[in-house]
Parts: C-alpha cells; sequence; structure tokens
C-alpha cells in the first residue's frame, strides 16, 4: 500500500533502509521518496476479513487539521496494475475523522490554537473585501516577463484515443480534427 505523508514517518528510526516495523500491526514501513511511504506485510502479518488493522505510526511534527492527510493511496504488487483505494480517492478527504476534540489539534501542552470555523473563516475572507479594511492585501507583482508566441495546429494527422478521464476534451479535440 502506498501513500503519501506531509511529515516523516518514524522520524526516530529514519532513515529505515530495510523499513521500520510496526510491531502492533506486523507491517513494516518504508520510505520510498520525498514524501511517498509504502506498507508491507512482515512475514507473521496476518489479514482476516473480520477484523481491522490498527497501525500506530509517529510522524515528526502534528497533525492538527484533515488536510494534513493526502487522498489516493494505492496498493500494487507484482504482476498487478495499480488501484487507487476507494476509501482514500477524491479530494474530500472523508477517510479521515473530524478533528473536533482539542486534544486531537492540540500541537503540544499549554498550545492556544484552536482551528478556524466555517463562520470564522468565512468573516477573514470576507474582511479582505471589503473597501476600506485595514488589512494589508498583498498583490505579487513580477519583476520580469517574457512571452513566447507559439501555435498548434490541429488536423487531420492528430489521433484521438477514446478515454472515459477525458471524455470532454476528446469531444473538443476530436471537434476541432473534423
Amino acid at each position: 500500500m502506498y501513500f503519501n505523508s506531509i511529515r516523516l514517518l518514524q522520524p526516530n528510526d529514519f532513515p529505515y533502509p530495510k523499513g521500520h516495523v510496526l510491531n502492533d500491526c506486523n507491517l513494516i514501513l518504508h520510505h520510498v521518496s520525498g514524501s511517498l511511504f509504502k506498507l508491507k506485510p512482515s512475514p507473521s502479518f496476518q489479514l482476516n476479513k473480520t477484523k481491522s488493522v490498527s497501525c500506530i505510526v509517529v510522524a515528526k511534527y502534528w497533525q492538527s487539521a484533515i488536510t494534513d492527510s493526502m487522498p489516493n493511496w494505492y496498493v500494487t504488487a507484482e504482476a498487478m496494475k495499480a488501484k487507487n483505494m476507494q476509501a482514500t480517492q477524491d479530494e474530500s478527504l472523508e477517510f479521515i475523522s473530524s478533528f473536533d476534540r482539542r486534544e486531537q489539534y492540540l500541537r503540544y501542552p499549554g498550545d492556544k490554537w484552536q482551528p478556524y470555523s466555517a463562520q470564522v473563516r468565512f468573516d477573514i475572507n470576507e474582511a479582505m473585501t471589503i473597501s476600506g479594511s485595514s488589512q494589508k492585501r498583498i498583490i505579487p507583482t513580477p519583476v520580469e516577463e517574457s512571452f513566447r508566441q507559439e501555435t498548434v495546429s490541429i488536423d487531420a494527422t492528430w489521433v484521438v484515443v477514446n478515454s472515459t478521464e477525458y471524455f470532454k476534451e476528446i469531444q473538443l479535440i476530436s471537434g476541432m480534427v473534423l
């Protein structure tokens, strides 16, 4: 199983070139590259279809919002095409429980941080759009710009391959080729 984590996992044991054994679930954690990690079963791993598997994984720093988790975990094996895990698909992050209890988002003892409610976030954003607001807005201005003028001709030499993922784009390009 492959997944991304914006936090380094098992930082006290990193680097772990042969993986880090998670003894509580008999899985081995491997750092692949960058933010990509994988979990592999250890020789003693047993999967029971009536029980779930839980692992305790230590991450560097903290995870204080559901958006600290990345979607689209996937599984693959030899002679198998990689397949997204349905429960983790899309950007909704519904597979992550809500952070609604204070002990879930506190980063350290005495932490005063509290996640914004939808109303507070709306009020902050609205204040930035009201003219005469005391808040300063920063609009980045490029120091230098350069543009190239190039064109692409879509003609009968193009081959349009059907894909259910890009149906609207295929229809658009197909209409240009005719």
